[in-house]
């Protein structure tokens, strides 16, 4: 009979640090209960933390980029979808969300920040496959930017 536990039968989601320190407290006790039995709570079977590593690892990436998503809805939301400059304007947006996400917010400030997203902005915008990628993920988004728009109304 099998006694593990899906956490998600519950309700329970666990963040990627609770995974993380889960895994270290199991290595460091390798005789422990804890590591003998820690597999079968996450559903896999004990031993296999390599399984536990890439769960982490991918549920952290997931969590990114969902950030980056929800950043970029609300960045386009107050823009003119109509507008001529449209698409340059979004994909300003998106870029320094995307080079704040990844480098930090403080990264703004320092003095190559703005030359290296009119690089990043150039390239995109004067490639036509790297702009159509990108009208097609703004498109993407335009949905979610909508509703995030309509919910912003309600409150």
């Amino acid at each position: 009979m099998n006694n593990s536990i899906n956490p998600n039968q519950f309700g329970m989601m666990f963040t990627t640090e609770e995974l993380y320190i889960s895994q270290k407290k199991a290595k460091n006790e390798s005789n422990s209960p804890v590591e003998k039995h820690q597999g079968h709570f996450f559903g896999i079977q004990s031993g296999d933390t390599s399984a536990i590593s890439e769960q982490a690892q991918q549920q952290a990436e997931n969590e990114k980029m969902q950030e980056f998503r929800n950043s970029a809805i609300k960045n386009l939301s107050n823009l003119d979808e109509n507008s001529e400059n449209f698409l340059e304007e979004a994909t300003d947006r998106i870029v320094e969300s995307a080079l704040k996400k990844e480098f930090g917010s403080k990264m703004a400030k320092n003095k190559g920040f703005s030359a290296m997203k009119s690089s990043i902005l150039k390239q995109i915008l004067e490639n036509d496959e790297q702009r159509g990628k990108m009208e097609l993920f703004i498109n993407d988004l335009m949905p979610s930017v909508k509703k995030f728009i309509q919910s912003e109304e309600k409150n």
